[in-house]
C-alpha cells in the first residue's frame, strides 16, 4: 500500500471508525461515511480504490450500497463488515458485488492483511479472474474442487471441465489442481523472502497440510529445498 491508495469506510460505529482510522493512518488516504447516503455523497465527488463497507448501516444497508458501488464503480473494490456471515454477504460475495469480507471483530493483522491484498491485486475482469483470485486470497483455507465449485454456485464436474478449458487456454497451468499448488509455492516464495517466519509455518498459512509437502513441491519448481532457495535468495548467489 501506498499513501496514494484511496479507500471509503462505510461504518455507522464511531469505535470501528476510530479503529480503523488508527490502523490505516499513513498507509492510505481515508475518508469516513457514517451512512450510505454519506457514502454517496462522497462517492460523487471522489474516486476509491477500496470501499470498506459494514453490513448494517442505518437507513439503506450495506447490501444494498454494495450494488450501486459495483454499478457505478466497478474499478472499486469492496470488502464487507460483518458481524456473521450470512446468505446475502455470502451472495454478495459469490456474485461479485463484494470481493471478500470480513468477520467482526477482526484483528488489525486481518485487516491489515485484507485491505493490502485487495488493493493490490486488480478487479477480476471475467469469472475465471475471478475464481482465481479468490484462491490466491484464500490459500491457507478448504480449496478442494468441490467446496470451490460450490461456492461459485457450479456442479464440481462442470466447474472441473470449465475451469481446467479456461486455464488451458490461457496457459496458466494444467488444471485446477495444478493451479492452486503453483498460487501456494508463488505465496510461500514471498513470505520465504520477505519474512523470517520458519518453513512449517509458511506452510501452514499457504494452505499446505505439511512442511515436507511444501519442500517436495519446491524440489519439483526449483531443485532445491524451500531452506536453500531462501539463502540463495538471501545472500544473492
Amino acid at each position: 500500500m501506498t499513501d496514494t491508495s484511496s479507500v471509503l469506510l462505510v461504518d455507522d460505529d464511531a469505535i470501528v471508525r476510530d479503529f480503523v482510522a488508527r490502523l490505516l493512518r499513513g498507509s492510505v488516504s481515508l475518508d469516513a461515511a457514517e451512512s450510505a447516503e454519506e457514502a454517496r455523497d462522497l462517492l460523487r465527488s471522489n474516486s476509491y480504490q477500496l470501499a470498506l463497507v459494514d453490513v448494517f448501516l442505518p437507513g439503506d444497508d450495506g447490501i444494498a450500497l454494495l450494488s450501486e458501488i459495483r454499478r457505478h464503480h466497478p474499478g472499486t473494490k469492496i470488502l464487507i463488515f460483518t458481524g456473521k456471515p450470512s446468505e446475502a454477504v455470502t451472495r454478495s460475495v459469490i456474485q461479485g458485488k463484494a470481493d471478500d469480507y470480513l468477520e467482526k471483530p477482526f484483528t488489525p493483522a486481518q485487516l491489515r492483511q485484507a485491505v493490502e491484498r485487495l488493493i493490490e491485486q486488480p478487479r477480476p475482469t471475467s469469472r475465471f479472474d475471478e475464481v482465481c483470485g479468490f484462491i490466491r486470497c484464500h490459500l491457507g483455507e478448504d480449496l478442494r474442487l468441490v467446496t470451490v465449485a460450490t461456492r461459485f454456485q457450479m456442479q464440481p464436474s462442470s466447474f472441473s471441465q470449465w475451469f481446467n478449458a479456461e486455464a488451458n487456454r490461457r496457459g496458466v497451468a494444467t488444471g485446477y489442481k495444478a493451479f492452486v499448488t503453483s498460487a501456494r509455492l508463488d505465496r510461500a516464495e514471498q513470505l520465504l523472502s520477505t519474512t523470517d517466519m520458519l518453513v512449517k509455518e509458511v506452510a501452514h498459512a499457504v494452505g499446505f497440510s505439511s512442511h515436507q509437502l511444501l519442500n517436495q513441491h519446491f524440489q519439483e519448481r526449483h531443485g532445491i529445498s524451500p531452506t536453500q532457495w531462501r539463502e540463495r535468495i538471501t545472500h544473492g548467489d
